[in-house]
């Protein structure tokens, strides 16, 4: 997802489009957003011995952005 994120910035800084840019950056934090979350189970998957199921919030999150990114990202193909 990061790897996905770099790629619309650098197509959001050749378009010079404001929109790509605002869904690049919501992909980019996304992505280390989850990465944060992924650190913060593994950290505490070891400390525990029952494991703990994710927040649904932080999950209804996560799904929510990358939907919108995904969502940004094809109409903005589209109107090339």
């Amino acid at each position: 997802m990061l790897l996905n994120g770099a790629l619309l910035v650098r197509s959001a800084v050749q378009a010079q489009s404001v929109a790509l840019r605002c869904v690049s950056a919501l992909v980019v934090m996304g992505a280390l957003f989850m990465y944060a979350v992924s650190w913060y189970r593994d950290r505490s998957l070891m400390r525990v011995a029952v494991p703990r199921s994710p927040h649904a919030a932080v999950m209804l999150t996560v799904i929510s952005t990358v939907l919108l990114a995904c969502f940004a990202a094809v109409i903005t193909i589209e109107s090339r």
